[in-house]
């Protein structure tokens, strides 16, 4: 039932003929359909640093990449790169790649996953150094953010956590390490929260 559901979503997409002035350029692709979802990449490395619902699967820019016989090295651009999926799927292809997005979290997400040359061994070291801290008070505040309330978006625990752990990777003074560690922060914010996102809108949902 939810296979043919999601067939005539995908039928009605596409409108009649005649009735769109593009629908010349119009091609159904539903093998595509798999591949525009964020589920592919919970099990690759770097794409699944960071849940972004709208996300695709990085086989999805490498496909249509072949299909239209971009040259390698060529420019790719991305105006809305969101957390930089199509980017880093281009840079692991061998192109060259530019992303622009509104969002100042997409595009530190975005530059966080395309970082070069970590050093694993010392990034290892920190990461075990702040995992093995003991909460202690912080003298960051929560900002007041009007459009949704964080003492009931957050349990008070979590709330004190997230702010003493980000003021404790701002320490760090190299750049490379401490945006890794940030990112890894960030990703943790709504699995830890009493928050989920409805399509374009966040709810507080009520629990123990």
């Amino acid at each position: 039932m939810k296979r043919k559901k999601s067939k005539d979503l995908f039928e009605r997409s596409i409108p009649p003929k005649g009735e769109y002035r593009y629908d010349k350029l119009l091609k159904k692709s539903p093998e595509y359909r798999r591949l525009v979802g964020f589920e592919h990449n919970k099990r690759i490395p770097i794409y699944r640093w960071f849940h972004y619902k709208e996300g695709f699967a990085p086989y999805l820019a490498w496909n249509l990449l072949k299909e239209f016989r971009v040259k390698e090295k060529s420019m790719v651009l991305d105006p809305f790169c969101g957390t930089g999926n199509t980017l880093l799927a281009c840079k692991q292809a061998g192109y060259n790649c530019l992303g622009v997005d509104i969002s100042p979290l997409s595009v530190f997400v975005s530059n966080t996953k395309l970082q070069d040359d970590y050093d694993l061994p010392l990034l290892k070291e920190k990461i075990d150094e702040i995992a093995s801290m003991k909460f202690k008070e912080t003298s960051l505040r929560w900002p007041k953010i009007g459009f949704i309330d964080v003492k009931k978006a957050f349990p008070k625990f979590a709330r004190n956590d997230l702010l003493y752990f980000k003021e404790k990777i701002m320490d760090e003074g190299d750049e490379k390490i401490r945006n890794f560690l940030m990112l890894g922060l960030l990703s943790t914010v709504i699995p830890v929260s009493n928050v989920i996102r409805d399509g374009g809108v966040l709810k507080i949902r009520r629990r123990r």
